[in-house]
């Protein structure tokens, strides 16, 4: 057996070619977000599951830590 991997070059993305994108992902409407989202799908022939990940880091939610490390702030 195989790491997941080890083939990499036995696929190749081709940009137009079927509803994905690069990242196995595409936007679209989902039931749990009606007014659509970005997200990934898991496939039934490789690559399986997404090969990278795209999005933007948010700032950190109410309660999480702050900038800089340290505790989360108490409540």
């Amino acid at each position: 057996m195989y790491a997941l991997g080890t083939f990499s070059q036995d696929w190749e993305y081709v940009e137009g070619l079927g509803d994905l994108d690069e990242c196995n992902g595409r936007w679209g409407v989902t039931p749990e977000f009606p007014q659509g989202i970005y997200h990934y799908y898991a496939t039934d022939s490789y690559p399986y599951f997404q090969r990278c990940v795209k999005g933007y880091v948010q700032a950190a939610a109410v309660g999480g830590p702050p900038p800089g490390g340290g505790p989360p702030p108490s409540q």
